[in-house]
């Protein structure tokens, strides 16, 4: 009889530590299982950096060169002078330094004028990481605008050549801006072009703004804002070439923080 009830309680004994066993295996599958579902659960993607392009269009026409203007301290400039001084001194700015930086922004500089194949890139592209870069390019804009000018039979004012040169040259990137820089109306006979050419930019995602130099009737705002620009696009007013390098700056702060 002792021997009897001695044995079935070392039988209850294994069944409670075959139990106690079986429920460690399963809490040790169910934390395995949970570990490798963590391992195999896909990490969230970094964020991608958006990608900015901006395209500095130079007025390269024949007035460029042959009309002069008061500047600073009552000197007369010519006013592809002014042009490059202006662009250097908006870009050396200290707002538009961080913005470009900030945006890493890929800079171009073109030259235009009245020739569709003539239109160019007058200094290397760059991408702006640094301030260094943004020394190097305006170095590279003072040392070359002047030298590089298209020649007489190409040199009058048709907007759509640089339109047709980034058309045909550039990649827009994610953010893609477009700026014409010009003291003349779109000519008639060039509106059609112009128009087309603007239209497949914008369907390209390209957005294309405009700053006008001496506009005292209005003529040459409404001109840009008709035949130029695209339709998320603004146009700029430097009210002489005196103010060209302060309404430069405002202009290219303002597209790139926007």
């Amino acid at each position: 009889m002792f021997r009897l009830a001695n044995i079935s309680l070392d039988k209850g004994k294994a069944d409670r530590q075959e139990r106690r066993a079986a429920m460690n295996r399963r809490t040790l599958l169910k934390t395995g299982a949970g570990v490798i579902a963590g391992l195999l659960k896909p990490i969230p993607a970094k964020p991608r950096e958006r990608t900015m392009r901006v395209v500095f269009g130079f007025d390269g026409s024949d007035s460029m060169y042959t009309s002069y203007a008061s500047f600073v301290g009552g000197f007369s400039k010519l006013h592809a002078e002014i042009q490059s001084y202006g662009h250097i001194t908006a870009i050396k700015s200290e707002r538009v330094v961080q913005a470009l930086v900030a945006r890493k922004a890929i800079v171009h500089c073109v030259k235009w004028a009245s020739d569709y194949e003539w239109a160019k890139e007058f200094v290397p592209s760059v991408q702006i990481t640094g301030r260094s870069d943004v020394d190097s390019l305006c170095a590279a804009i003072e040392n070359n605008y002047l030298s590089v000018k298209a020649p007489a039979r190409k040199s009058g004012t048709v907007h759509a050549s640089l339109l047709s040169f980034v058309k045909r040259n550039l990649t827009p990137a994610d953010v893609s801006i477009i700026d014409v820089s010009t003291d003349e109306n779109v000519r008639q006979g060039n509106q059609t072009q112009c128009r087309w050419q603007r239209d497949q930019l914008e369907s390209d995602g390209w957005t294309i703004n405009a700053i006008v130099v001496d506009d005292k009737d209005g003529n040459k705002k409404r001109s840009m804002e008709q035949d130029v620009i695209s339709r998320d696009g603004r146009v700029w007013d430097a009210n002489n070439w005196g103010d060209y390098a302060r309404a430069l700056e405002e202009k290219m702060f303002s597209e790139l923080v926007s």
